[in-house]
Formats: C-alpha cells, sequence, structure tokens
C-alpha cells in the first residue's frame, strides 16, 4: 500500500508545484488508509491506525521511497489546509462583512438602546450606556507571533475575502508557517499598534453611528454625547515578567510613542475636518486654535521621545529625560 513517486518529485530541486501535487497525493493515501485502518477497530479493538500509518511513513523512508523533502511539503499542505479551515470559520462567526449590513446592524442596537420597556429614556440615560465602556480588547504578542507578519495578512485576506479553498491555498503557495525570524520588542510593539490603529477605525466609526442616532433621538443633547462603547489597549512593553529585553525606558518610550500617534492622528483627522467643510469665522478660529495646540504637542513629544530614547545611565541623558 506505499505511495510510489515519480523520480522528479524526488529531487531537492523540484519546482513548488510538483512538490505541492506530490503533498497533496500523499495527504490523500494517507488519509484514506487511515480511514480504512479505523474500519479494522471494530473488528480488531486493540488495533491502533495511527500507530500503523506511520510504521508504514517510517518504512517508505528506510526504503528511500519517501524522501524527507515529502515529509516537509505534507506538514506545508496540512498547514494551509488547516489555515484555510480556521479563515472559514472566522468568516462564519463574523457572518456579513458588508458594510452597510453592519452599519444597519448597529444602527439598530443604538435605537434600541434608547428604549425601555417600549418607552424613549432619558438623554442622561442614554449618555450613561455608550460613555461607559460595553467591551475591552486589549492586544498582546505572544500568541500572535507564533505566526508570521505575512502570514497573519494572508489569513485576514482569505477571512475577508472568502475565496474558495483552491484560491486560498495558492496565496500561500510560498509562505511557510512559522515565526518572522526577526521578532523584537520593537517589532512587536509596532505591531500592537497596527492592530489598534485598525481597531480605532472601527471603533470610530461605531462612534460615528452613535453620534448620527443621537442626534435624531435627542436633538438639543447629543453634542453633549462622549462614546466610550469600546476600550483598546495594549500591554506590550510594559508587561515584565519574564522578560528581560524590557527596561523602564522602554515603557517610557513606548507610552510616549503611543501618545504620539494618538495626538497625530487626532492632528491629521482635525485638518481633514477644516478643510473639507466650512465653518462660521469664531468655529474656524477655535479650530485653528486645536490645531496649533496639537501640532505643538507633537513636537514636544517627539523631543521626549527622542530623550528616552538615549543612554539613561549618562546622568546628562536621564537629567533630560
Amino acid at each position: 500500500m506505499t505511495q510510489k513517486f515519480h523520480p522528479s518529485y524526488q529531487s531537492e530541486d523540484a519546482d513548488r508545484e510538483k512538490h505541492s501535487t506530490a503533498a497533496t497525493a500523499l495527504v490523500d493515501d494517507w488519509c484514506g488508509r487511515l480511514e480504512a485502518y479505523r474500519d479494522h477497530l471494530r473488528n480488531e479493538p486493540q488495533f491502533n491506525p495511527i500507530k500503523q500509518l506511520a510504521f508504514e511513513i517510517s518504512r517508505s523512508l528506510e526504503a528511500g521511497e519517501l524522501q524527507q523533502s515529502h515529509l516537509s511539503a505534507v506538514a506545508k499542505e496540512l498547514s494551509d489546509r488547516a489555515l484555510v479551515r480556521r479563515a472559514k470559520r472566522t468568516r462564519h462567526y463574523l457572518g456579513s462583512l458588508n458594510t452597510a449590513d453592519i452599519s444597519e446592524t448597529l444602527r439598530v442596537l443604538v435605537r434600541e438602546s434608547a428604549r425601555r420597556n417600549g418607552e424613549p429614556i432619558s438623554y442622561d440615560d442614554f449618555a450613561g450606556l455608550w460613555e461607559t465602556p460595553w467591551d475591552g480588547f486589549v492586544v498582546t504578542a505572544h500568541p500572535t507571533f507564533a505566526m508570521s507578519e505575512r502570514l497573519r495578512e494572508a489569513l485576514v485576506k482569505l477571512v475577508t475575502t472568502g475565496e474558495s479553498s483552491d484560491e486560498a491555498r495558492d496565496h500561500l503557495v510560498d509562505i511557510p508557517h512559522r515565526p518572522d525570524s526577526d521578532i523584537t520588542l520593537e517589532s512587536e510593539h509596532a505591531q500592537a499598534l497596527g492592530a489598534l490603529t485598525h481597531a480605532q477605525e472601527a471603533v470610530g466609526w461605531l462612534n460615528k453611528i452613535i453620534l448620527e442616532e443621537a442626534r435624531t433621538l435627542y436633538p438639543n443633547d447629543w453634542h453633549r454625547l462622549c462614546p466610550a462603547a469600546v476600550s483598546l489597549a495594549t500591554w506590550v512593553g510594559y508587561d515584565l515578567d519574564g522578560r528581560t529585553d524590557i527596561s523602564w525606558t522602554d515603557t517610557f518610550r513606548f507610552r510616549l510613542e503611543e501618545k504620539l500617534g494618538q495626538v497625530e492622528r487626532h492632528l491629521r483627522n482635525l485638518r481633514a475636518v477644516h478643510l473639507q467643510n466650512s465653518f462660521p469665522d469664531d468655529a474656524s478660529a477655535i479650530l485653528d486654535d486645536l490645531e496649533r495646540l496639537l501640532a505643538t504637542e507633537s513636537e514636544v513629544v517627539g523631543h521626549q521621545i527622542h530623550a528616552f530614547s538615549n543612554d539613561l545611565e549618562s546622568p546628562d541623558h536621564l537629567s533630560s529625560a
């Protein structure tokens, strides 16, 4: 029952497509054998299907009918299939990814929250609901970085596009299933902030919907609302338990980098609003003041980051920081 291979599959220089074809043939063959061996259990309760298949694979290796490159290709094939299944489960869990559908679902949720037992609630009660976090997300690093950044991006693409299994696996052909080789504290923090940036965009979308619905529900009070339905955070660079590569200066610097990112984000948004809309002179003057304030803060925080990036074993550098 040992699977035979054309010699071209046994060459280390065989192209990727041939290796993939060989791996698919092996997986199908081994799965078929395993299924047949499991049928033996009805008549031979002590029979071990997995042990039997492992024995046959071992014999094929000893006989030279199977090479280590084949086992590597099989591991890649099985990993690709598992990732595609994971993407399908995630897509099923998320439901519709159509922005219009999601937006309408959120609007219904906000409108329904403004009623209790069929009766409208006061603005203060409504504000109490949406100015208090319903949920919070903390971005960490260790489990996620078991996958490379490129593989995580591929997983996101599979979830969002809903490609067929064959199309999805085509995208994974040259992506190994292992962590990036150069994981550092800096890269962990940068990727955590990247995830938070995407999350902030989603929260901003939710806040926009909350405010738009509040404007209809509470036309005299909605402008006082400060939505905070979701909190976002990260502990990358702060969790010192078991880490030897994080110093107190890193924690200060990372916090300042996060502050700078937020200040610049607010500054970009403020400038965009100011440029894309017409305001009365007094309102425009307020926006100008806010813009100058944020621009100054950005410059100051940049200097602070530089101070905490120096060698703080130096008394002068420490004093400056």
